[in-house]
């Protein structure tokens, strides 16, 4: 008996053993059942998802002596099996990679005017054919345009947007899609029951997880964990053979991440480096942990995959704004990770730039401060402690906003909105305000609305905006600026007052002086 790899062993023998590819199987299966054999196929995709498969199963569904043209190959004449041990004698498979020069394919072409030996069709697979030269594409045109009736092509490749479209225009194209994890997970756990290979679970998704999309990549990893210890799959095998983490380094990270404990990450961090883990692939997994958190906190939609405990525990312990932001974070290290001296360190500076964005460090810092606080205020008298933590409470409530304001990024109607409002207090999400009523058409729903959802950018919460229309403001940011430049006007006309020459002016020529003439410089040099 002959001893094939998984790969070749599981190779796919009729249309209904494809997995993943419903959509173009049923149309290459239903015009094959219509008696309607098309002169030209193109599949494209990416690699080990089924193309070449695809391509000798419709040689099989066009030549089989049992069944004719059908949708279902009998698999056992002598045409069926040849095709699939390829030694069918009107089947060409040919590796477009290797077969480049316009030479190669004037030779192939040369072949086509004859009839078939054994079958009905004679089929030519060209595998890859994206690499033929531009040349040989021209040679191509004609013959595939306009090929004798007993010659098929079936063209296969994995970069279809190298191909002249005036091949494209003369193939039915199918483009066939990555598998997704669920189908290979479940395909694996048939594939390896059937030969009597135990495994665990989390060990066949974790090997679906890193195929890419890919059944001929899963059954070439699932083969090479298997060999690593004799007839069985195990997780932390897997993790070794793959260099990545396993789920509980995993699971101590995000716990890290929650108590805000950055020194014991970077410990984690080192560990890992350690055992030359992938830390590209070890930060995809933390993406797919925050995107499964914040799909379960947004819809209560719950996928059963490996790290399910750990997303669970982020939407515990996180805000969805707080989780959208990580996410994104690591989304923008990812792309720059090739940039980074070595990927352990873009990891590092991605959970130092987490701290440092959502302010994790300031709140550690403030149970520091709240415990020295409750250490020391048992010697303070009630009276001072009230008026100090009044007095207190309102400079850093109102430091706050003004920090706040110095920071928002409006403009047009909101930022005059936003100049004439009186900042009043802030309790819980209600921030209140008051405006002049001389100017109360300022506001509007559509300002209003923009001034919140930009300062929900900053504060992290949803907030209310509560603005009183009352008859006089003192401090909103016009009302001081008119004070200062009060202050300074009359200041210097206190000076232009004590002036000595201008007193002198005054008593020799009985001069007055004309009020509001005093700009200041920048105006006077317009003027």
């Amino acid at each position: 008996m002959k001893e094939y790899v998984l790969a070749r062993k599981w190779r796919p023998k009729k249309f209904s053993e494809v997995e993943g590819q419903d959509f173009a199987i049923k149309s290459i299966a239903s015009g094959l059942k219509a008696q309607k054999v098309h002169h030209a196929y193109l599949l494209t995709g990416p690699r080990g998802i089924g193309k070449t498969t695809i391509a000798r199963i419709i040689a099989k569904a066009i030549n089989c002596e049992t069944n004719g043209v059908s949708d279902n190959p009998c698999g056992k004449c002598d045409t069926c099996l040849q095709i699939d041990d390829t030694q069918y004698i009107d089947l060409y498979e040919i590796d477009g990679a290797s077969k480049t020069k316009v030479e190669d394919i004037r030779e192939i072409l040369e072949n086509v005017q004859y009839l078939p030996t054994q079958g009905k069709y004679k089929v030519y697979i060209i595998d890859e054919v994206h690499m033929l030269s531009n040349h040989s594409f021209n040679a191509l045109l004609k013959t595939l345009e306009e090929p004798p009736e007993y010659v098929k092509f079936i063209l296969a490749t994995t970069d279809p947007q190298k191909i002249p479209s005036t091949i494209l225009s003369r193939c039915l194209h199918y483009n066939l899609l990555k598998v997704s994890i669920n189908t290979i997970t479940k395909h694996l756990k048939s594939i390896l029951s059937n030969e009597k290979i135990k495994f665990d679970d989390e060990a066949v998704e974790c090997i679906a997880e890193c195929s890419d999309g890919s059944i001929r990549d899963a059954l070439s990893i699932s083969e090479q964990c298997i060999s690593f210890e004799d007839n069985e799959l195990r997780y932390e095998n897997v993790c070794n053979i793959l260099n990545y983490s396993d789920k509980e380094s995993y699971k101590a990270i995000i716990n890290q991440l929650i108590n805000k404990d950055l020194k014991e990450i970077i410990f984690k961090i080192n560990k890992l480096d350690e055992n030359a883990i992938d830390f590209e692939q070890f930060l995809t997994t933390i993406i797919s942990i925050f995107h499964n958190a914040a799909l379960y906190l947004a819809t209560q939609i719950k996928y059963d995959y490996t790290h399910i405990e750990s997303s669970i525990s982020i939407t515990k312990s996180f805000t969805s704004e707080e989780i959208q932001k990580i996410y994104s974070i690591c989304i923008n290290n990812l792309e720059l990770i090739n940039y980074a001296p070595n990927k352990k360190s873009a990891v590092e500076m991605t959970f130092i730039q987490i701290f440092n964005d959502l302010n994790f460090f300031k709140s550690k810092k403030s149970n520091n401060d709240n415990l020295l606080k409750d250490k020391n205020e048992c010697n303070v008298p009630s009276e001072i402690k009230k008026t100090i933590s009044d007095d207190v409470s309102k400079k850093k409530d109102q430091f706050e906003w003004d920090y706040l304001v110095s920071k928002l990024n409006v403009d047009g109607v909101t930022s005059n909105l936003l100049l004439n409002l009186e900042y009043i207090k802030k309790v819980d999400n209600v921030i209140e305000f008051n405006l002049q009523e001389e100017i109360k058409d300022i506001l509007t729903e559509k300002s209003k609305l923009k001034l919140s959802e930009e300062i929900e950018r900053f504060v992290k919460e949803k907030v209310i905006l509560n603005i009183n229309i009352v008859s006089s403001v003192s401090n909103s940011i016009n009302e001081v600026k008119k004070s200062e430049l009060k202050e300074i006007y009359d200041k210097a006309q206190k000076e232009i007052d004590s002036d000595d020459f201008v007193k002198a002016i005054k008593s020799e020529f009985d001069a007055k002086k004309v009020s509001n003439v005093i700009q200041k410089e920048e105006k006077l040099e317009e003027i």
